[in-house]
């Protein structure tokens, strides 16, 4: 076959086929196409999630606040109320106002879920409800102890409710503590799930003290008293504090 008739023979397959060769390029143009806007909606998710993570270690540290404040502010009302051996309130006392989230904390944590893996994802949004219910409780105390009067129906338990409350507090720093080495970027692993020492660790981040808070270290620690790696302190006769459960009292 001779050049001429080549060209010929391309020519005439180029013309019979005209109509499915400009769609099939057509359809590659559009793959190209998808491919690059993938490739960039990819890289600005992972920008959106780089920077939403530089801001978290900040905002775990305002939670934090957050949290001691209101442990702080709950304490308060234990050292103030008197209640009856039922533990109802027995009358008004004056009542601080409580801590609330901060607004600009609640939104960068609301970026953080919208950025993330899937993974951390269901980790801060437990975290947000957390927020929330820790919140709606103390809410709902400050409320009672300052209307009291107000109220038909009088609260039993309230003792138990401020402890509850406490312990949703000292959870969320231990919450917040597991994150930071996300937060800092130090790993991308999911943080383990909050185990003795880390609600240990918490209690004391919140400047309470074992025997001096003894109903809400009890509420706090006894559904991890099976995963306990660390026996909790025993007074000694010097009054210091012990590690080792062999050292016990008599």
């Amino acid at each position: 076959m001779t050049l001429h008739d080549f060209a010929k023979a391309v020519g005439d397959f180029l013309l019979a086929w005209q109509t499915l060769i400009a769609g099939l390029l057509a359809l590659l143009g559009a793959w190209l196409t998808v491919r690059a806007l993938q490739n960039q909606a990819r890289q600005d998710a992972e920008r959106k999630a780089r920077a939403a993570r530089v801001m978290l270690p900040a905002t775990l540290d305002a939670l934090i606040l957050y949290s001691i404040d209101s442990v702080r502010w709950l304490d308060s009302i234990r050292e103030k109320a008197v209640f009856s051996e039922k533990g109802a309130y027995k009358g008004a006392i004056a009542v601080n106002t409580p801590p609330r989230p901060d607004g600009g904390m609640m939104e960068k944590l609301h970026d953080c879920v919208e950025a993330v893996d899937i993974e951390h994802v269901r980790l801060l949004s437990d975290l947000v409800s957390k927020i929330q219910v820790q919140s709606a409780r103390i809410r709902s105390l400050h409320d009672y102890l300052e209307n009291y009067q107000l109220y038909e129906v009088k609260r039993f338990g309230l003792s138990a409710e401020i402890d509850d409350a406490s312990v949703t507090s000292i959870k969320l720093v231990a919450l917040c503590n597991g994150l930071f080495p996300y937060a800092r970027l130090e790993t991308d692993d999911v943080p383990a799930p909050i185990d003795y020492d880390a609600v240990r660790i918490a209690f004391r981040t919140c400047h309470l003290e074992e025997f001096k808070n003894v109903s809400v270290w009890n509420a706090l620690t006894t559904p991890y008293l099976g995963q306990q790696r660390m026996a909790a302190p025993t007074p000694m006769t010097n009054g210091e504090y012990s590690n080792d459960p062999s050292e016990e009292m008599d």
